[in-house]
């Protein structure tokens, strides 16, 4: 009676998703003052599994935080003392293999007027010490 009980129970028992890390850009360009600031934010235990979840959409409507996941491409743009700064990140999906291959960490690109200045820098890790997590321009004289 023991054995079917504890059946039922894993049947029945909704998984806990405990310490789960759920990524968000914060993009902030204000031209007026020629800055730009783009970074990488997170929010624990949200269950923001997918886009449209009613918590997702809250958060990306009352604040500047976009929601990101594997597989994301995410792209803005600001002008900053009549130049066009872009930005892409490259959210990769997570693989089964390889160093930190679960990990959903995006490749940063940053053009200037169309050139590229920063290529395919790692961006958002919690695995690799070396990432960027934040760019920030401020009167930006180019």
């Amino acid at each position: 009676m023991k054995k079917i009980a504890l059946t039922l129970l894993i049947f029945i028992c909704m998984p806990s998703h405990s310490d789960e890390y759920f990524k968000f850009v914060e993009t902030s360009c204000i031209p007026e003052a020629n800055y730009f600031k783009l970074s990488s934010e997170g929010i624990y235990n949200i269950g923001a599994y997918k886009r449209d979840s009613p918590v997702v959409v809250a958060i990306e409507r009352q604040s500047p935080l976009n929601f990101v996941s594997g597989g994301d491409v995410f792209e803005t743009t600001c002008m900053i003392n009549k130049k066009v700064i872009g930005v892409e990140l490259d959210y990769r999906k997570p693989r089964t293999k390889g160093e930190c291959g679960a990990e959903t960490r995006a490749a940063l690109n940053v053009s200037i007027d169309g050139e590229l200045i920063i290529n395919n820098a790692r961006f958002h890790s919690s695995c690799f010490s070396y990432t960027v997590s934040q760019i920030d321009f401020r009167d930006l004289i180019y």
